[in-house]
């Protein structure tokens, strides 16, 4: 895993709008089997770099993370949580990422008829670099 992901993690799990509805179930990639709703995943979907013309360079990760619920209601409210938290953050996440830029790029709802719930898919855009 990288330190991003990490970091999200801890960042995520550390913010009361966020714990307040979910807890700490926070998850990467994958619902557990059985699971508690309303949950959070969460994972990387793509890093490029940006490179600058005076030779320094970052990572620009593509996040998604998707906010799972019984209920459409209680789906827009985690991901109003999550948005509420991580869209235009700056600042050192867990002591070993600083995030110059973060930004909502997309909001999708969907519904997810095998599993009978409701998800707001966010994509953020994540300039980082490790501290």
């Amino acid at each position: 895993m990288s330190t991003i992901t990490t970091s999200l993690y801890t960042y995520l799990a550390a913010d009361g709008g966020i714990t307040a509805l979910a807890s700490t179930r926070i998850y990467p990639v994958v619902i557990p089997q059985n699971p508690t709703f309303p949950l959070i995943t969460y994972q990387v979907v793509s890093t490029p770099v940006l490179h600058t013309l005076d030779g320094t360079s970052a990572p620009n990760s593509r996040i998604q993370i998707d906010c799972w619920a019984e209920t459409a209601l209680a789906a827009h409210g985690l991901a109003d949580a999550v948005e509420t938290a991580l869209d235009n953050y700056s600042g050192t996440m867990n002591s070993a990422d600083v995030v110059s830029g973060s930004l909502l790029i997309n909001r999708q709802d969907i519904f997810e008829e095998d599993v009978e719930d409701y998800r707001v898919l966010l994509e953020f855009s994540l300039i980082h670099k490790p501290v």
